[in-house]
């Protein structure tokens, strides 16, 4: 009677362990894509003058020369800023007053 009772715990033991482990898995899976090659640079800043800034997901950047320049990045300019970015496929574009 002892051995069926425990064979039955540790059959839902090994259960939930099977579970955990496979919902780690699947969490990794989905995670683990994001973290494995850093994104590229789209270009890079050739000229700039101060107010003019990165915006990158929660976080703003004020932009400085030779700052990377990321395919979401969304780029803009105060009343005084002006930004030159040097493109990968060796396009420019300036923005700014």
């Amino acid at each position: 009677m002892v051995v069926v009772a425990l064979g039955v715990h540790m059959q839902s033991a090994i259960f939930k362990l099977t579970i955990l482990l496979l919902t780690l898995l699947t969490c990794f899976i989905f995670v683990a894509p994001s973290y494995a090659v850093p994104e590229s640079p789209a270009g890079i800043v050739i000229s700039v003058q101060s107010g003019a800034f990165a915006q990158r997901g929660a976080e703003r950047e004020q932009l400085v020369l030779r700052s990377p320049i990321y395919s979401r990045d969304l780029i803009s300019t105060d009343g005084t800023g002006k930004v030159q970015i040097l493109f990968a496929d060796d396009s420019i574009i300036s923005l700014g007053s």
